[in-house]
């Protein structure tokens, strides 16, 4: 895992008094590291379903991932957050790591497939209940994407 996924962005840190600050920080570059989404949510307190509700409505807020990040970026990323703890990014993470590998085998992006379906089945297999429901619709954005690139791929479900 690459060292920046370890950094700490100490303007960046959140706690539910400070989500506001990452997401005019976003606005401000119009992206967002995918560091700034591990790093919100693994110092979010989620104890409650209103810190739940909170990080949910503030995830729907960031601006898209920056777009010179690579498919080792969004893999790492995704290795270091426990799914269970961490639904939201890792909702988050794959629908945007979906949305850069959706397009024709002509746009260029080239990808495994079989680690793609591997990490979306994890995802579905170790997801806590009770946070997916704060994010139903990226949650279906994340299927939706999926079967897009099967189809315009011409690969198999598995």
């Amino acid at each position: 895992v690459h060292a920046s996924y370890f950094s700490i962005c100490y303007c960046c840190i959140a706690v539910p008094t400070q989500l506001g600050t990452l997401i005019m920080m976003a606005a401000v570059h119009h992206t967002t590291s995918l560091d700034q989404i591990v790093n919100l949510i693994q110092n979010a307190k989620l104890e409650t379903d209103n810190d739940v509700r909170t990080v949910a409505d503030s995830i729907r807020k960031l601006p898209p991932i920056q777009r010179n990040t690579t498919l080792d970026n969004f893999n790492n990323s995704l290795q270091c957050l426990n799914c269970q703890q961490h639904t939201l990014a890792v909702t988050v993470i794959l629908q945007n790591k979906l949305m850069f590998c959706s397009g024709p085998p002509s746009s260029g992006v080239v990808f495994d497939c079989e680690v793609l379906c591997s990490q979306v089945s994890t995802f579905v297999e170790t997801l806590n209940h009770s946070h997916i429901g704060f994010l139903p619709d990226l949650f279906a954005h994340v299927f939706h994407l999926l079967t897009k690139i099967l189809i315009e791929r011409n690969i198999a479900i598995r």
